[in-house]
């Protein structure tokens, strides 16, 4: 059975009909037409080749062996809630993750490659958001401010960089600072994906504010995520301070601590995985 195979979501999306190939990797990429989101694999044409034009309304990535869905997308209308723009855009049904995540809780593939697909920007008024349909949660002028727009003499962060940037900006503003901090750290993925040093630190010096506005902090998890993000902004000093003495309940993020630690001592800012933190600790 020969099947429907893009080498990328963006060229689906872009061409829109069936071309039929053998695939030597271990995922392929199929366009199906009219689907809905639970749709299975019977529903796949089988045909010797040729190219049918069809409307993609789903887009489903398995695994040549078995057929198992692991990424579902699926597009849908956003109405601008600030200018009433209609935006096209495609959305997560559903995903999966194969490895370890790192230490920022940056998931592994295949949930990794769907972040562009975590926030919106409405093309016209500029507003950005996870669903550019809830309404925003500062004045509307906001949008047009140096607060928002202005990236000082750093303007190498990517599209996707900024536009986290400005998810957090406006979550800052609106004082949920749960919600700013994560977009941050999204914004520091992505200037990690682009070996850019500098949005890299201060996205997460950004996150680590975003932090700090909570309070007293009590989830160990939270405080794990804390220890990294000072450790990968060479904050050393600070880490060792706050965290040698203190216990954890749960025995993985103790054994995350203890590996952060001895990271910041040796003053490293590479980014690590739980897989390997368990590793060293030879669990």
């Amino acid at each position: 059975m020969m099947i429907a195979l893009y080498l990328s979501i963006e060229d689906a999306l872009s061409r829109r009909r069936w071309t039929y190939a053998d695939s030597p990797a271990d995922l392929i990429v199929l366009i199906l037409m009219d689907s809905s989101e639970d749709i299975a694999l019977s529903h796949i044409p089988d045909t010797d080749g040729g190219n049918d034009v069809v409307k993609c309304r789903c887009i489903v990535i398995v695994n040549k062996q078995g057929g198992r869905i692991m990424t579902t997308l699926y597009t849908r209308e956003q109405v601008c809630s600030v200018c009433g723009t209609e935006v096209s855009a495609v959305s997560i049904s559903s995903t999966n993750t194969f490895g370890s995540m790192d230490l920022d809780t940056r998931p592994a593939q295949m949930k990794r490659g769907t972040m562009k697909y975590w926030v919106y920007r409405c093309p016209a008024c500029g507003y950005v958001a996870d669903n550019l349909a809830k309404p925003i949660p500062v004045p509307e002028d906001f949008l047009e401010s140096e607060q928002y727009l202005s990236f000082g003499d750093h303007e190498s962060l990517s599209e996707l960089g900024r536009t986290f940037m400005q998810q957090g900006r406006i979550a800052s503003c609106a004082g949920n600072n749960s919600d700013a901090m994560h977009a941050y750290i999204h914004a520091a993925w992505c200037a990690d994906d682009a070996s850019d040093e500098y949005w890299s630190k201060q996205a997460r010096l950004l996150a680590l504010e975003e932090m700090g506005k909570q309070g007293y902090l009590t989830d160990e998890s939270i405080l794990a995520l804390k220890a990294d993000l000072l450790r990968k902004t060479e904050q050393f000093e600070e880490l060792i301070t706050e965290y040698k003495s203190k216990t954890f309940s749960d025995d993985l993020i103790s054994k995350i601590i203890t590996f952060q630690l001895l990271k910041a001592t040796e003053q490293d800012t590479k980014t690590y995985t739980v897989e390997e933190v368990l590793a060293e600790s030879g669990s």
